[in-house]
């Protein structure tokens, strides 16, 4: 009708705790694109000073609002923070695991803004360093308007715990699968670009170097596994603060020619394609996009028996598991690994698999909850 303003686009502020390449940050980063095209204005915020450079090809990370804190305790960043808000004036702030939420939550109640608050959920223990804000994030949980779990049994583990918020969803992790697929392209030019023949048996891993992801039990199953044997190498994606630890183990037991420590890139698809098997031998995961990647590409993975894990990997079905820390049994694997046929079998249910867990998939899941909050912001 005449005189009638135009309905408001619904602005979304996905707010990280920094800009690097592990694997919530990338969800993030890939949410915000599809939001984007579901017709949401949305504004990346990040709050720490780490970047990784890998993300800068993609457009909503070169424009992301870079704040540079170091840490709550940066009492300068909590006036910076309220004045970025009354600015954007967002309908909806979704936050990437705790810190950012606690943020959140505590500058809505300095009526720094009137959004709904939303907190995307990752982890499943959280690391040493940051088991202080369990407490306080407890207590902000209670008042999110959505907590997203990205696993069911991320979901038990926590509400075990007594976490709760006003409304709880699981919406699993997704990967472009059209991206993510077998391609003897992509395996044959990078395992040229690598210097690595066809008659090589690869084993890859995607993650961050970072405790939990316990790439040192990787380097002494694959000591042990050449010592019985295998002639199996690694490639190591991802950078971190454990990473010349991992270097130096590798040194010193003999691997340092068997260990390709490649860091971080964009170009995960061609450098999944090049293994014969994936990874991760984490002591703890959620629902982890790294595994789905591999399993979309054909690419059977061996894991460490962890409830996040054994949710995307079925033992004897599209991999191969062992328990967290027996060096015996993941080297064992990795030999097994190593058998043509064994892996033939393995591969043939690996995209099957995980055939349900698309981006597209996931962003509607998302589009549909955020439509809600911000609507109802606007009432």
């Amino acid at each position: 009708m005449p005189g009638l303003s135009p309905p408001k686009t619904p602005k979304i502020l996905f707010f990280l705790p920094a800009l690097v390449a592990g694997g919530a940050e990338i969800h993030a980063i890939v949410l915000c694109e599809k939001m984007i095209e579901a017709g949401f204005d949305c504004t990346i915020v990040a709050h720490g000073t780490n970047c990784s450079e890998a993300l800068m090809d993609r457009d909503v990370a070169r424009r992301a609002i870079r704040l540079n804190l170091r840490g709550m305790s940066e009492l300068g960043g909590w006036l910076e923070i309220w004045r970025l808000l009354r600015r954007i004036k967002p309908d909806l702030i979704v936050a990437i695991n705790q810190t950012p939420f606690i943020i959140s939550f505590i500058e809505k109640a300095m009526l720094g803004t009137r959004a709904a608050l939303a907190c995307i959920f990752h982890s499943t223990e959280m690391q040493p360093f940051e088991r202080y804000l369990e407490g306080p994030f407890r207590v902000c949980a209670r008042f999110a308007d959505l907590l997203v779990y990205v696993s069911e049994s991320q979901r038990k583990i926590w509400e075990g715990r007594g976490l709760t918020a006003r409304r709880v969803r699981v919406i699993p992790n997704g990967v472009d699968l059209e991206r993510f697929q077998p391609s003897e392209r992509k395996r044959s030019e990078i395992r040229a670009e690598l210097g690595l023949g066809e008659d090589v048996f690869l084993i890859g891993i995607v993650a961050a170097f970072r405790r939990e992801k316990n790439h040192a039990d990787l380097i002494r199953a694959l000591a042990r596994a050449r010592a019985l044997g295998s002639r199996a190498k690694v490639l190591a994606v991802g950078e971190g603060a454990t990473q010349n630890e991992a270097k130096a183990l590798a040194r010193d037991l003999g691997l340092t020619g068997q260990m390709i420590f490649h860091g971080v890139s964009a170009d995960i698809d061609r450098l999944v394609n090049a293994c014969d098997a994936g990874v991760l031998c984490s002591t703890a995961e959620s629902f982890p996009l790294a595994a789905i990647e591999f399993l979309a590409t054909g690419v059977p993975m061996l894991v460490s028996a962890i409830s996040g894990n054994l949710e995307l990997v079925k033992p004897d079905f599209n991999g191969l598991v062992h328990r967290p820390g027996d060096i015996e049994q993941f080297a064992a694997n990795i030999i097994a690994m190593e058998d043509p046929a064994t892996r033939a079998r393995l591969a043939r249910n690996a995209r099957l698999s995980v055939e349900r867990f698309s981006t597209a998939s996931m962003a509607a899941d998302y589009e549909q909850e955020f439509k809600k909050l911000c609507t109802r912001n606007h009432a």
